[in-house]
């Protein structure tokens, strides 16, 4: 059983309070989250009861570790999730029921409440699980119909910021005001940090690519490039939709129409909004699908864009907007391309979370506390390191084949 803080408590009572219970109720918390499926936030899952019912919530809280709050601005992280919440995705609601969306975006938890006391920063969440979400595995690549129905999702909730942006552009600017840059940008603007972001993230790709001389140098070849790359990519020109920003599977849920039935999703519900920023959709989708298709979906990557380009066409129509004068198919290809070079970056760190057991979570955590440094903790070797770089060797593979890296 784990302990709550008086903050937490305080919060917690209120949301009971506010969903009808009343008099004496019991307040139990345990983890929330398996080691390893969590990197910026605690997670306790909540239960309120009392005689006649029982509430389940999740409680996310900002991290306790120092060497992870060095590194990380907590406060920044929890406000910037906090205002998706309570700003975002309530201006995106009324303007989606305004049109009567007839599949509108909704893939996100519930927020009961918040609180922004510094060091105590928390959100109290509904809780997917108990509504029949599930994880996907994060050590195997997700199926065609996994892929296909997060790019759905990622594209109702992108078209949201581009009809807005067309029928409504100063509630957008209003918007997206406090979203121009990302939680961790200010670190990213020195140059000396962002090298040794960079040679540490590429390092793990390095190794796992040593035995393929020719995509070894193609990765070489776009590491020498990242620092030019990331401050041209800063240009507002590439600015069109509001970013989810950390698009890995243990951020993902899944419902499906049957328990038994994994390839029949029904819903897709998209958690941790703590690094969304105004920015290219397609920083989502690189990120995304570089991280978690299998080869064959990699190589069909032109299947998977005009998905998401048709999703979006559609609803926009719903927003009665013209399409072709606000997002051709030529836009997302520009953008796609561009951003290829942050979706492998994204991939690699991300890949190599994916690849720790459990168990290996705890030691990495180990690790950073002892050198107090989230950077140097990136060369933990990992007992799945092997399957790590086939996945690596797989996606280098796959975009120096259709000329994407070079």
């Amino acid at each position: 059983m784990s302990v709550l803080s008086e903050e937490q408590k305080k919060i917690i009572d209120s949301v009971a309070r506010k969903n009808g219970f009343t008099g004496d109720f019991e307040v139990g918390a345990c983890a929330g989250t398996a080691k390893g499926d969590n990197y910026l936030g605690d997670i306790l899952r909540v239960s309120i009861k009392n005689d006649a019912r029982k509430l389940e919530v999740i409680l996310k809280s900002t991290l306790t570790s120092e060497a992870l709050r060095k590194e990380v601005s907590m406060d920044n992280v929890f406000s910037r999730e906090i205002y998706i919440y309570e700003k975002v995705f309530g201006e995106f609601k009324k303007f989606q029921d305004n049109f009567v969306i007839s599949n509108p975006f909704s893939g996100h938890p519930k927020l009961y409440e918040a609180s922004h006391k510094a060091g105590q920063e928390c959100l109290v969440m509904e809780n997917m699980v108990e509504n029949g979400f599930k994880l996907w595995n994060r050590q195997i690549p997700m199926t065609p119909e996994h892929i296909k129905a997060v790019i759905v999702e990622y594209a109702k909730f992108h078209t949201v910021s581009l009809a807005m942006n067309h029928k409504n552009p100063d509630l957008f600017k209003d918007l997206t005001s406090g979203l121009k840059e990302h939680v961790f940008e200010a670190d990213m603007s020195d140059p000396v940090k962002l090298q040794l972001y960079i040679d540490a993230i590429l390092g793990n790709g390095y190794k796992a690519l040593e035995s393929e001389p020719e995509l070894l140098d193609a990765l070489k070849r776009l590491g020498k490039s990242l620092p030019e790359y990331f401050e041209v990519s800063k240009d507002p020109k590439w600015n069109l939709v509001i970013n989810h920003g950390d698009c890995w599977c243990n951020n993902l849920m899944f419902k499906y129409e049957t328990p038994e039935n994994v390839s029949k999703i029904s819903k897709v519900c998209i958690l941790d909004w703590q690094l969304s920023k105004f920015g290219s959709p397609a920083a989502d989708l690189t990120y995304f699908f570089f991280a978690h298709s299998p080869k064959e979906v990699l190589y069909d990557y032109q299947k998977y864009l005009k998905l998401y380009h048709d999703t979006v066409c559609q609803n926009l129509r719903e927003f009665a907007c013209d399409p072709e004068e606000i997002f051709p198919y030529s836009l997302l290809e520009k953008h796609w391309t561009h951003f290829i070079k942050l979706g492998v970056f994204m991939s690699l760190m991300i890949l190599k979370f994916m690849y720790f057991d459990s168990d290996e979570a705890s030691e990495f955590t180990a690790a950073t506390e002892a050198e107090n440094d989230t950077m140097s903790s990136f060369s933990y070797e990992s007992r799945n390191t092997g399957k790590f770089n086939e996945r690596v060797i797989t996606l280098i593979r796959v975009l120096v084949d259709t000329g994407f890296l070079s």
